[in-house]
């Protein structure tokens, strides 16, 4: 019995010394995993009284859905007087990286030197200008009394 002991023992060293190694490796690769960055994002345009307006706009990952990429884009607007203004939308990528259904596909333009299409929210005021890398380059506003163009802020080499 003495030998089937040791091999019983030998057995589970083996077992949790593996089940360590599987640990550590999924461990070392979730913190080599680098989250994925979204572009800052300049506004211009004007308010409804035709004064100009400018502003800035972020978008991130609102991890709302495992299924789908919910991204949340903000938008800090500001006024000649100082005065700011925050709206927020929100883009729905399927499973292909681009807009679900709910989104309708408005045609092409250029935007930032590249082809996009453009996307326009259920709502009619959001515009997402999205190019064949699914990279949102702008966002056009048409929202409480805005009428503005969110363009991404390219990286200089």
């Amino acid at each position: 019995m003495g030998m089937n002991a040791s091999a019983v023992t030998l057995a589970a060293a083996v077992v949790v010394i593996c089940l360590a190694g599987t640990l550590v490796a999924f461990g070392i690769g979730t913190a080599m995993d680098e989250p994925e960055t979204y572009p800052e994002y300049t506004v211009v345009g004007t308010w409804e009284d035709g004064t100009a307006l400018t502003g800035t706009a972020a978008c991130r990952d609102t991890g709302e859905s495992s299924f789908q990429k919910v991204l949340g884009f903000s938008y800090v607007l500001e006024h000649a007087d100082g005065e700011t203004v925050t709206l927020e939308s929100f883009l729905i990528l399927g499973s292909g990286g681009t807009p679900v259904e709910i989104y309708t596909d408005i045609g092409s333009a250029e935007t930032l030197g590249k082809t996009v299409t453009l996307w326009l929210d259920p709502d009619g005021r959001f515009t997402y200008h999205i190019d064949s890398d699914g990279n949102i380059l702008a966002v056009d506003i048409r929202s409480d009394g805005v009428s503005a163009t969110a363009t991404a802020v390219q990286a200089t080499p």
